[in-house]
């Protein structure tokens, strides 16, 4: 990376649009309509206030910050934008916008994520590296991180915003995806704080942990020719049911009286 005199100088003039350009890999997945329209009244009324920073390439100018206000100047009809000119190579440039975008607070957790990723594939930095560009530990880039490698159904909650990342983060250490269906389905439905989504997650755990134990049990038992699984009655219908068929059902004092459990 250049040192920080290099990477200070700037210098601000008019460009023509046709020859700025925006970058292959946008942290933003959708521009917010409504933000967009915002932007251009407000250059309407009081002109671009903030310049767009680019950097310069082959036959023009790649857009580094700025990609909603060069939109909105798109939508304006625009001929020419103020730009603020940063001499910076490739791997700089991804710096610096990854580092513009991540401290944005309009950034979603999956927009962090997915830029988190591009970051570490394009410029080759650790966790350590990029906890340091956006003031964070590493614990904080590998929980962001880990959000790529999340189940289906619990990816599409968090992008659609209808559970926490706080309270995805907890519901990720369920790593049975039919399980984890189920209690995602009835974060939805009901909603979920964190605090509830690390007691579920704790609960599987320790469930798991307990039939390993009684696993380790009946192996030992059957070797000795003296183990029968126990069958224990259906809470609903009273049937018996092998302890490996069946699940763990939480329920108030109230409910619990009215199952007679």
């Amino acid at each position: 990376m250049k040192d920080k005199k290099q990477l200070l100088t700037v210098d601000a003039k008019g460009i023509a649009m046709k020859q700025i350009r925006v970058p292959n890999f946008m942290a933003r997945e959708k521009i917010d309509r409504d933000k967009l329209e915002d932007l251009v009244d407000s250059i309407k009324r009081n002109g671009l206030i903030n310049p767009i920073t680019v950097k310069t390439v082959k036959g023009g100018y790649e857009i580094v910050a700025g990609h909603r206000r060069f939109m909105a100047l798109k939508k304006l009809g625009a001929k020419v934008a103020i730009c603020t000119i940063r001499n910076l190579t490739n791997a700089d440039g991804e710096v610096v916008k990854f580092a513009e975008n991540m401290h944005r607070d309009d950034l979603t957790d999956i927009e962090e994520a997915r830029s988190i990723k591009h970051m570490m594939q394009v410029g080759k930095l650790t966790v350590v590296q990029i906890g340091k560009i956006i003031n964070r530990s590493a614990d904080y880039v590998k929980q962001k991180l880990a959000i790529i490698d999340y189940p289906p159904c619990l990816f599409d909650a968090l992008a659609e915003k209808k559970v926490s990342f706080s309270a995805a983060r907890e519901l990720a250490r369920i790593k049975d995806e039919s399980v984890l269906k189920e209690y995602v389905r009835h974060a939805i439905i009901s909603g979920i704080t964190p605090a509830v989504a690390k007691q579920w997650a704790d609960d599987w755990l320790g469930a798991q942990a307990r039939n390993k134990e009684d696993y380790k049990e009946a192996e030992q038992l059957s070797a000795g020719g003296a183990y029968t699984e126990a069958l224990l009655p259906c809470h609903i219908c009273d049937k018996p049911v092998s302890a490996s068929n069946s699940i763990m059902v939480r329920v108030c004092t109230g409910c619990r009286k009215e199952m007679n459990i």
